[in-house]
């Protein structure tokens, strides 16, 4: 997949994982431990870790376990570093297509909300149940649809307003990958059984609109996006996204309905 839609760099991590993390993944950072908590894996591998939010939860349930967080991203893993410098987390940076670990390796591998940036995702599942033991676990989410998440879906139409000639797409990319039948279809084919996929959904809060804006345009790849056009156009798009979600959403808090898709399935 094109870099752009995969670069978390700069100030993107610490504004991602500030303004994001608890309004966007902590809900279902927490629904993905618990299920991993029910087989008490010893090893574990967390594809995609970003700034080790899932990475914590699962270091703090699982205590005794061996945890290896893995991005693709340097400036991620080197976030995560250091906002989790006392504990035990082992970090890597690579990608899910070519894991550098030796078959049988692991008792269970995650990944949130990573798995539909990957360019080949059937080789990405070939690669998780490759470095699984056997009846190991591989539990991962992904968001449902772009329509179904409003909140994206109008900041995505806020910004093509402001770009009508060439509108910044990122945020189509993490909404792209929610057909269940597909989804089962290459697990099958990948080797994967005991596929269950269960539709998760909350409403998430965040105190402030102005601090949910500089998330929805400065902590993800749409950043680079909008700079690449024009730069000055940055303060606009965090402006029109704040009234246009504080009209649909409310502001303090901002309240909004968040649907993802989870799977569990075993080696």
């Amino acid at each position: 997949m094109d870099s752009q839609y995969t670069s978390f760099t700069g100030s993107v991590p610490e504004n991602y994982d500030k303004y994001l993390g608890p309004f966007l993944f902590d809900y279902f950072a927490g629904i993905l431990t618990e299920r991993l908590s029910q087989i008490k894996p010893s090893k574990i591998l967390d594809i995609a870790c970003g700034t080790g939010i899932v990475t914590k939860k699962i270091e703090e349930a699982l205590p005794k376990s061996h945890i290896i967080g893995l991005d693709l991203n340097p400036d991620m893993i080197e976030f995560g570093k250091k906002k989790l410098k006392n504990s035990s987390i082992e970090w890597k940076v690579s990608n899910a297509i070519n894991l550098p670990f030796d078959n049988d390796t692991f008792d269970a591998v995650v990944c949130q909300f990573g798995v539909m940036f990957f360019p080949d995702k059937a080789a990405a599942f070939i690669e998780a149940r490759r470095v699984l033991k056997p009846n190991g676990t591989f539990i991962f989410n992904t968001w449902d649809s772009l329509e179904i998440n409003e909140l994206f879906l109008t900041s995505d139409r806020v910004i093509g307003r402001i770009f009508t000639d060439n509108p910044p797409d990122f945020y189509k990319v993490p909404f792209s990958f929610y057909d269940t039948k597909e989804i089962e279809k290459l697990l099958n084919e990948a080797g994967f059984r005991d596929i269950k996929l269960e539709y998760v959904k909350t409403k998430a809060e965040n105190e402030s609109v102005k601090a949910l804006a500089i998330g929805l345009v400065e902590g993800n790849p749409i950043y680079g996006q909008i700079t690449e056009r024009d730069a000055s156009k940055v303060p606009v798009v965090k402006s029109e996204i704040e009234k246009e979600v504080s009209s649909k959403f409310g502001d303090n808090p901002v309240k909004a309905d968040l649907s993802a898709i989870m799977c569990t399935c075993r080696k």
